[in-house]
């Protein structure tokens, strides 16, 4: 959106001691280290990037949640106040992620205000009392929601009616280079084909159940998962399962190189529901055929992305997969039938879609 647009990018809340910041009895007062201090970059002229700053749990270790969040208000809204000036009143278009936003955002007056609802913040088991109703309130609150599932779309829009549905995309151009590397990681070096492998969080939507099947009914199959492990959860262990942890960004294509099918393997609860799943883009973008379980926003392309309604299905489209992988003609046709599929849903084009949005609602 930098490309057409002056944008100051909010990063969540970076967590620091009371005393560290001198914030006492959460005054108002704020000093401009307080406030901006060295926390605001220039990435480009028309991109700022800013993590602001909030009290820590261990600060008040007596406060709930809830309670620590509304304490906290002040000092962000103290930052956000500075960070507001830099935009003349009639240019501000406030784009919101965080569902619990309406708290703060309601002590301000009227702004020009954009919900950007990715997820089905309720069914985190980490999610906040409450946050049905502060979410409502947010919803109600906005000039525009977007939303990325038609799930979200049906929800939302009881209570708003300028919803839209901007489903998630890939850069492709970064996941195209997928296929240009010479050689791959030696984390592979003992890592056979075939290899599926998944590239994401390995959250609770995981279902580890089907991880642990596929392996163990097929041991001649290496399962490869990269990505952030959610603490608690444990990656089922056997000799062909590999979790090879976080990987930068910019070497995913690298990674994805080496690996034939790509998974999508999440539980079907609200959660999933209500997913539109960015790495469904981006396995596509770097030509890999997906196989992935019955999810409502993977069913539109069934000659990329086989669905498996049960354990056993899944298994058998993966089996599927690998086979016309070993025709040169077929893995060329599967490679460019993902690649068109994703060159029509780029980050680019969605951001050409929301563009058309705010000429229709907002001054741009």
């Amino acid at each position: 959106m930098s490309k057409q647009y002056e944008v100051l990018y909010v990063n969540p809340p970076f967590p620091v001691s009371a005393r560290e910041i001198g914030w006492n009895d959460f005054s108002e007062s704020c000093t401009y280290e307080v406030c901006l201090g060295n926390r605001l970059e220039t990435v480009s002229d028309s991109l700022r990037v800013f993590t602001p700053l909030e009290i820590s749990a261990a600060s008040y270790p007596e406060l709930d949640r809830c309670e620590l969040r509304s304490l906290n208000v002040p000092l962000l809204k103290a930052q956000l106040d500075k960070l507001l000036s830099f935009f003349r009143p009639e240019l501000r278009l406030i784009w919101v992620y965080d569902p619990l936003a309406a708290s703060l955002l309601e002590q301000y007056e009227k702004q020009n205000l954009l919900y950007d609802c990715i997820d089905s913040f309720r069914a985190f088991s980490w999610s906040y009392p409450h946050i049905d109703e502060a979410e409502q309130k947010l919803v109600t609150m906005a000039d525009v929601v977007l939303v990325s599932a038609q799930a979200l779309y049906d929800q939302k829009s009881r209570f708003n009616p300028a919803v839209y549905l901007v489903p998630n995309a890939a850069d492709f151009d970064h996941f195209a280079r997928c296929g240009s590397f010479a050689g791959e990681t030696d984390e592979y070096k003992n890592i056979t084909h075939p290899r599926l492998g998944f590239v994401g969080a390995i959250y609770e939507w995981i279902d580890f159940g089907l991880i642990d099947y596929l392996a163990a009914r097929n041991p001649e199959w290496n399962i490869v998962l990269i990505g952030p492990k959610q603490h608690g959860l444990a990656v089922p262990e056997r000799p062909n399962i590999h979790w090879l942890g976080i990987k930068d960004y910019a070497l995913l294509p690298f990674y994805l190189q080496g690996l034939d099918v790509m998974l999508i393997p999440f539980l079907k609860n609200e959660i999933t529901e209500s997913a539109n799943p960015i790495k469904m883009w981006e396995y596509l973008a770097a030509g890999k055929p997906v196989v992935s379980t019955d999810i409502p926003e993977v069913q539109a392309f069934p000659n990329s992305v086989w669905i498996g309604r049960d354990h056993e299905e899944f298994s058998r489209h993966c089996a599927t997969v690998i086979r016309l992988l070993q025709d040169a003609n077929g893995a060329r046709r599967i490679s460019e039938q993902a690649r068109a599929i994703a060159r029509s849903n780029t980050w680019d084009n969605r951001c050409e879609a929301i563009r058309e949005i705010l000429k229709k609602h907002f001054q741009t």
